[in-house]
């Protein structure tokens, strides 16, 4: 298993795709950022439906939301009003578009297997596989999502921009578009202002913390659109380990909220966390406890336990049987409990995602020309660390690091 080096930085475009670039931003808002904020609303929108008694389709869900990532990757260019109004007015062209699309990406796919689900999510399918129930209202929540996302970016923006004329009808056409998504109990909350709005004020926190605060670089990236790294890597990685749904479930949602307990503490860089030898215990004792005060209260129970279960223990591998949840090793999991039934879990993974999008971070910065003996050292640190060890838990991970010279 690997993450290969054309779609690792094919990805790491997302974080320079700035967004609202012809209005004023009291930040800088890229396309990652975003994207992680709507990933993350769809998931505790589509909670609540199942909540609700609703059927979810995860797979088609999680595919999507790469796909979709991917595709604005390939057509950064091209403003998302006017991507619009291409597939509404000009749909030959905009089919001829998709298949330049897919023929862009889908060979970095190939290596995952996931090249012709690719192909389908962009091209569709034929007229004889129609979309079933699950699949129709899985696809609602995902735009849904991703029609808020943008709507929470104008909030951000809408303060500094008053005396631009265009800000009104800006903001009724999003009100608008978030019209036909009334009908998801998630959706009602957020334009309420209920509790499903609170919880993800909290998360979105992420947006605004900065990842190697110590130093300069280019692009800066934040809490919020690393996660979404992470959870793509992983996603690819258990892809390659013939992951079982549940596991790919797991490790997918477990990557993205890996760093949720941030939302609250602020993210800590690794030289201070390690400073003494008791203070990561500490730290995360102090997480733990502000996580339970501040953000699982404004949560749903079914999602509550299964954040609780990404997170306490985010980089161990883990199983849960009927005597509970019981550590493994992803060795194990790879062997012998890769079925949905034990509700796998492969933190050894999500930590060599995590480090190796830490080392993307400072490897770009530095290649841009934009170093410093901080950004060096952790280069250093997690090359060595990974470039000694020929695998870890199935990941070829000297393989990996050395296609970063």
């Amino acid at each position: 298993m690997i993450i290969h080096r054309d779609i690792a930085e094919h990805l790491f475009t997302g974080f320079s795709i700035k967004r609202w670039n012809d209005l004023v931003r009291p930040m800088e808002l890229n396309e990652m950022d975003r994207r992680a904020f709507a990933i993350i609303t769809t998931y505790f929108i589509a909670k609540l439906e199942e909540e609700q008694g609703y059927t979810v389709d995860w797979n088609l869900i999680i595919d999507h939301s790469i796909f979709d990532l991917l595709r604005k990757l390939a057509i950064s260019d091209i403003k998302e009003s006017v991507h619009r109004d291409i597939r509404t007015h000009y749909p030959v062209e905009y089919r001829k578009l998709n298949e330049w699309v897919v023929s862009s990406v889908a060979p970095m796919l190939a290596h995952y297997g996931l090249d012709d689900r690719f192909r389908e999510f962009l091209l569709g399918r034929t007229e004889e596989e129609a979309w079933t129930v699950e699949e129709t209202r899985s696809h609602h929540i995902l735009e849904a999502a991703r029609t808020y996302s943008s709507h929470r970016e104008f909030q951000i923006i809408k303060s500094v921009n008053h005396h631009d004329p265009r800000v009104p009808d800006i903001e009724n056409d999003l009100r608008g578009r978030l019209e036909p998504y009334l009908d998801l109990a998630g959706m009602r909350q957020l334009v309420l202002e209920l509790d499903l709005y609170r919880l993800i004020s909290v998360i979105d926190r992420l947006r605004y913390q900065t990842r190697w605060s110590r130093t300069p670089r280019i692009p800066e990236t934040a809490v919020l659109g690393h996660s979404l790294m992470v959870c793509v890597f992983v996603y690819l990685l258990s892809h390659q380990a013939g992951a079982c749904d549940k596991r790919k479930y797991n490790n997918f949602f477990g990557a993205l909220f890996h760093d949720l307990p941030e939302a609250v503490t602020r993210d800590i860089v690794a030289p201070t966390k390690t400073a003494t030898p008791g203070l990561p215990e500490i730290v995360k004792t102090i997480e733990d406890r502000t996580v339970a005060a501040e953000i699982y209260p404004h949560m749903s129970s079914s999602a509550g336990e299964e954040i609780r279960y990404f997170t306490e223990n985010e980089f161990v591998s883990r199983i849960r049987t009927n005597e509970g949840v019981q550590v493994v090793s992803s060795e194990d999991i790879r062997n012998t409990f890769n079925e949905d039934r034990y509700d796998p879990v492969d933190g050894e993974i999500i930590r060599v995602a995590d480090e190796f999008s830490a080392f993307l971070e400072a490897w770009q910065s530095i290649q841009f020309g934009v170093s410093s003996p901080v950004l060096e050292e952790g280069l250093l640190r997690l090359r060595k660390t990974y470039s000694d060890r020929l695998e870890v838990a199935g990941v070829r991970t000297s393989e990996m690091f050395a296609q970063f010279p």
